[in-house]
């Protein structure tokens, strides 16, 4: 079952992000094996946490565990392609004259404390944190396209969108799970 569905999961959100990016947008082609591929590894690392929550309220432990390993392997494959792809060529948003930007490095910083949080082994309290630096990150990489719907490709929404409002949902689940377990 977490197999079948780490494949639907990986096949929706690669088609997802290739007709955003490619069909309707204006990334060519070639940048399908990396930068459409990342864009892709970081929403299915979102979808992953929340079947791992969804399975913890479940209390499907196997299962669980083995979301939160892909979650790890997506995280993982996340931050070593971005630091590849980091760029003003390839995220001019967050660049100005060859340097960061303070959204850019905010961003940044972000993104290497959800990093430094999910590899620290704790509590759910942890994974609330994790969510949290990752919407810090994502709100500072991609919130200035959120209410541009006309400037949406394709009338579809941006990725950093989806991923924040999916946070959302798996901080209320983690809330709600330390409830009924207190």
């Amino acid at each position: 079952m977490v197999v079948r569905n780490c494949v639907v999961v990986v096949v929706v959100t690669l088609l997802y992000s290739v007709v955003r990016y490619n069909v309707f947008g204006t990334v060519p082609v070639s940048d399908i094996p990396t930068l459409i591929v990342n864009k892709s590894v970081s929403f299915s690392l979102v979808v992953f946490l929340l079947l791992a929550a969804v399975s913890r309220l479940k209390n499907k432990k196997e299962e669980y565990k083995r979301y939160m390993q892909l979650t790890k392997m997506f995280v993982i494959i996340h931050v070593l392609l971005s630091l590849c792809l980091l760029t003003e060529n390839n995220f001019p948003k967050l660049f100005d004259h060859a340097k960061l930007t303070i959204a850019g490095g905010t961003a940044m910083l972000f993104g290497v404390l959800a990093l430094l949080c999910y590899l620290y082994k704790g509590s759910k309290t942890t994974i609330l944190i994790f969510c949290l630096f990752i919407i810090f990150h994502l709100v500072f990489i991609g919130y200035k396209g959120w209410f541009a719907i006309e400037k949406w490709n394709g009338t579809m929404p941006p990725i950093t969108l989806i991923c924040t409002l999916l946070l959302l949902v798996i901080m209320i689940l983690a809330i709600t799970l330390k409830k009924k377990e207190s």
